[in-house]
């Protein structure tokens, strides 16, 4: 499933910037505007361990 790819990569790249010291894994968002919210929204469901913040703006979602 694409999304579920789309989040291990994220986490992947987060983990990444962290061991290099570049990133504080306490502060890590996500943001997207039209599909990027969709995927920020996403990722945000799929890795809530991972991001400290998002926003999704414009994205069309359904909620269940």
């Amino acid at each position: 499933m694409w999304s579920l790819r789309c989040a291990a990569m994220s986490q992947c790249a987060s983990q990444e910037l962290v061991s290099r010291g570049v990133t504080d894994p306490a502060r890590v968002s996500v943001g997207g505007h039209s599909y990027g919210a969709f995927m920020a929204a996403n990722l945000v469901a799929h890795c809530p361990q991972l991001f400290a913040a998002a926003i999704a703006r414009s994205g069309e979602f359904i909620v269940c």
